[in-house]
């Protein structure tokens, strides 16, 4: 590229000159533009009036860029894996446990009864046997059978399962 030399341009009427700092500040800042350019124009070659691609040159001018579209790119595509496969997943199965929280809230539960005579010996050990089964007295009261053998009657509840 050819720097070609232009006229300054005029000041604006009614302006100040521009102070010396501030125009070696517009210099350099003009110094590292023309930089800029020089290194894009350095990634073409022109041999022969033809335009050869420089890959050295150009992977010089722009690697940063091209190691960061890539890690751009993944990070785009984790987030569209997650907001397309994994939310939808999560909110089904949200879904289906508040139906089942619902069910449970709406549906009263149903029991079953028994009735069962313990003899008076072993009580104990026969209440402890029921209660791991997940039984519950509800009424016990001491009975007297036909022979006049003595026993409890217990009424036993349970949810059913």
């Amino acid at each position: 590229m050819t720097n070609p030399k232009l006229p300054k341009p005029p000041l604006p009427s009614g302006q100040p000159n521009p102070s010396l700092n501030e125009l070696v500040a517009i210099k350099s800042e003009l110094k590292k533009l023309n930089q800029k350019v020089l290194e894009i124009e350095g990634v073409f070659v022109k041999p022969k009036g033809k335009v050869k691609f420089n890959i050295i040159g150009f992977l010089k001018a722009q690697w940063k860029a091209l190691i960061l579209i890539p890690l751009l790119l993944i990070m785009l595509g984790t987030l569209m894996f997650t907001l397309l496969y994994q939310i939808p997943r999560s909110l089904a199965s949200l879904d289906r446990g508040l139906v089942s929280l619902e069910q449970s809230l709406t549906k009263p539960p149903e029991y079953e009864y028994q009735v069962v005579s313990p003899n008076d010996g072993t009580f104990d050990e026969s209440m402890t046997r029921y209660g791991s089964s997940g039984w519950q007295a509800i009424t016990c009261r001491r009975a007297q059978d036909s022979l006049d053998n003595f026993k409890y009657e217990c009424i036993m509840i349970r949810e059913k399962p």
